[in-house]
């Protein structure tokens, strides 16, 4: 018996091309995020808490010092990992179109699992996400119901004009499928046709409100939409993404188990410029 176990499939580049930048593709959490990527244990974010003073001042005068108070916020990226079960012929085929499967499947479940824990309060080891944000830390506007028809998108005005004026622009509505739904459905009058909610002419099957894409994923709780400010959400991920292999555990059905293993977690460097519209839900 000379079995290796836990062997890599994929050679770092190749895991990049076929289950790092896939699940990336399809997690709304990188898409309404900016991604840094380390090679350390974790990422220091620095926290400017008020700009400094500047002024105009005479030729050759001295020019006043102004303190810039600044903090750090400490991102560690917490383990997801996916397991999938294969067949041996298809771990052992060297195809272009057997190894895509195979990363297709892997990416599907780490975008998955990236974005409930993104838009979620889920508890450790996950990383904290959008819902473990205090109500008095962001900016919140409150609902008394659902999106119906009739309604108006003035709470996303109002979402907008909050982060505005913390200095920052929304660049991300999240929404879930019921409510994105119902937000396609409003009409621009009570006894029209014309969906209320505009198309984006350049993206076959895309929506923006107030000029911003509308992101949909049943990782966010219904009664919830959120506004995000791309410049102060991270997604913080690791470098050391793996592929393995292992045919051990399945040694009498001759299947293997492939792993994919990936650190990543999130940061809110300015939660004052990320919005909350919410609604109660029964």
């Amino acid at each position: 018996m000379n079995t290796t176990t836990a062997a890599a499939i994929l050679k770092p580049s190749e895991v990049a091309d076929l289950v790092v930048r896939p699940a990336l593709a399809q997690s709304i959490a990188a898409r309404a995020t900016t991604l840094i990527t380390i090679g350390t244990h974790n990422l220091r974010i620095p926290i400017v808490d008020s700009d400094p003073t500047a002024g105009w001042i005479e030729e050759a005068a001295e020019i006043p010092l102004s303190d810039m108070p600044m903090r750090e916020l400490l991102v560690t990226p917490s383990k997801v990992a996916g397991l999938v079960k294969v067949s041996r012929e298809a771990a052992d085929d060297t195809s272009p179109a057997a190894t895509t499967a195979i990363g297709d499947g892997l990416a599907r479940d780490i975008a998955r699992r990236l974005d409930y824990a993104f838009a979620g309060n889920l508890p450790a080891p996950a990383p904290k996400g959008l819902d473990s944000i205090p109500d008095g830390d962001l900016a919140l506007v409150e609902r008394d119901g659902a999106f119906e028809n009739g309604d108006s998108l003035d709470d996303f005005a109002r979402a907008a004009s909050l982060i505005e004026e913390a200095g920052g622009s929304v660049t991300a509505w999240l929404a879930s499928p019921t409510d994105a739904l119902a937000l396609a459905t409003l009409k621009a009058t009570t006894d029209g046709v014309t969906p209320l909610l505009a198309p984006d002419p350049t993206r076959a099957a895309s929506r923006t409100i107030e000029g911003v894409p509308l992101l949909v994923s049943p990782a966010i709780t219904p009664g919830t939409v959120y506004g995000i400010d791309k410049a102060v959400t991270y997604l913080v991920m690791r470098e050391d993404t793996r592929v393995e292999v292992d045919g051990s555990r399945f040694f009498t059905s001759d299947e293997v188990a492939v792993r994919a293993v990936m650190r990543a977690s999130f940061g809110f460097a300015d939660p004052g410029r990320i919005a909350r519209i919410a609604y109660p839900t029964p």
